[in-house]
């Protein structure tokens, strides 16, 4: 069974933050379809952090502050039911810039898409971990100078492997628009809400998508302290150390491929309660 990842960018200056959502195919399709229906409640074609905490103009000037926080909470709870883990890598361009040689950019290319290729190979880490193969469609949200790049550097990795030789298989890679994909939104969320944070701003997006009681996983990786590794040391090495990512949390929520069997039965119980709830109501979602 195959993942979905979604990136979306955040941060601002010297430092950029790359977010990646990880979902099972199927559960993105779900995700896709309950997410659009609870945007379509409040008239809203599509969520923008950036414009969440505005409310003189912009998509939500519409929605009352109680609106909001209710709408944030809803899709939250979206997120936790559907969406495995989201993972946050930070980069600052110029220590990206001191730590590598040319020969490791022109292998990795871009700061950008040396975080997007990292991720993938944390998404990689994390299917390992619960006993699942490794199989990925990738999406990236299409506003960053550098995604046309990322793109190119994926897809020659669908033909000769990724910069880390890990035994995985890209199935697909394209660009999107926020608009059109909940998991480029939900990306979109998880990166600005880690730049809120970091910057001393608003954290109520970063609150709701950090709670301690989700099945969901969010986790923090900083690359400015490990591009040393990466570049001295081997490949192998620095992915052994690497699979210590999210032990502690992981294991205290799902051990094996079970517990990801369990959180799927749990959904599907979930979905199931919410179709027969909404019988008669308009608006279907898509399915893919």
């Amino acid at each position: 069974m195959a993942f979905d990842l979604g990136y979306d960018e955040s941060g601002a200056g010297d430092t950029l933050l790359i977010s990646m959502q990880v979902s099972l195919v199927e559960q993105a399709k779900k995700f896709k379809r309950q997410w659009k229906n609870r945007l379509s409640d409040e008239e809203l074609e599509f969520f923008h952090s950036k414009d969440f905490g505005n409310f003189s103009s912009g998509i939500f000037r519409q929605l009352s502050k109680r609106e909001r926080a209710d709408l944030l909470n809803d899709l939250g709870k979206l997120v936790s039911r559907h969406l495995y883990v989201g993972i946050t890598a930070k980069v600052t361009k110029s220590i990206f810039e001191q730590k590598t040689t040319p020969l490791f950019r022109s292998k990795w290319g871009s700061p950008y898409t040396f975080a997007i290729q990292t991720l993938v190979v944390s998404a990689y880490l994390f299917a390992s971990k619960i006993g699942m193969r490794p199989e990925f469609n990738i999406l990236i949200e299409d506003g960053h100078a550098n995604a046309g790049q990322a793109v190119i550097s994926l897809n020659d990795a669908k033909k000769a492997g990724l910069a880390f030789e890990i035994p995985s298989r890209i199935l697909s890679v394209a660009l999107g628009s926020k608009a059109d994909h909940p998991i480029l939104q939900a990306s979109d969320m998880l990166a600005y809400s880690e730049w809120q944070r970091m910057t001393g701003g608003n954290t109520e997006i970063y609150n709701v998508m950090h709670q301690d009681d989700m099945l969901y996983l969010p986790e923090f990786v900083d690359l400015d302290k490990e591009l040393i590794d990466i570049n001295y040391q081997s490949a192998e090495r620095w992915m052994e150390a690497r699979k210590e990512w999210g032990r502690k949390k992981y294991e205290a929520r799902t051990q094996t491929a079970d517990g990801v069997r369990q959180i799927q039965s749990n959904n599907e119980a979930i979905d199931e309660g919410a179709t027969q709830q909404n019988q008669g109501q308009t608006g279907s979602g898509e399915g893919s």
